[in-house]
């Protein structure tokens, strides 16, 4: 025997001993997992709330900013239609001002009638004459009162589509402005 002995066989301490660390190491690992588990769990639900909180403060923005515009085009559309009463108004008060005025219009209306249906050989011979001197004054007539109508229609047409373009550029704008109101609260 040399002096140094060496024993091939594993005591039962040094099994033991082993055992015992590869046990606290599992240990150790188990734990390291759990928490890095329990990490990724409270990150995860961290991220669904704040994710949930975004989600309702746009969808409450995006609610607002909708009722918001409903409300300004139904206002617009009161507006409109108010106008519109306005103006059939004022020509009902025109009429009614001016019944004359009112009279030859129906008598114009007659008579624009009956140039549309075919003359009879009846009516040329009995009527013709006169027939012809009364449609020249009815045409005269009709270009005058056509003037003034037309003056006065085109002042209020041109009220009522400058209000209406007036309108839809504010829609337009009110949309645009909910749109990216929403687009914003929803950037995470």
């Amino acid at each position: 025997m040399t002096g140094v002995e060496t024993n091939p066989e594993p005591t039962n301490d040094n099994a033991n001993s082993v055992k015992d660390k590869a046990k606290e190491t599992g240990k150790q690992a188990k734990a390291k997992a759990s928490q890095a588990a329990d990490s990724a769990r409270q990150s995860a639900e961290h991220a669904r709330d704040y994710t949930a909180e975004r989600y309702q403060s746009a969808r409450e923005y995006t609610s607002d900013r909708y009722r918001s515009a409903r409300d300004y085009g139904s206002r617009r559309y009161s507006d409109a239609r108010e106008g519109v009463s306005t103006t059939r108004e004022r020509a009902n008060q025109g009429l009614q001002d001016n019944p004359l005025a009112a009279a030859g219009l129906g008598l114009l209306a007659g008579m624009a009638i009956g140039l549309l249906l075919p003359r009879t050989r009846q009516e040329n011979r009995l009527v013709g004459g006169y027939r012809d001197d009364l449609m020249d004054q009815a045409r005269e007539a009709a270009k005058a009162a056509r003037a003034a109508s037309e003056e006065e229609f085109r002042g209020i047409a041109d009220q009522a589509k400058a209000h209406a373009r007036e309108l839809g550029d504010q829609a337009v704008g009110a949309a645009k402005h909910a749109g990216e109101a929403a687009r914003s609260k929803t950037d995470i």
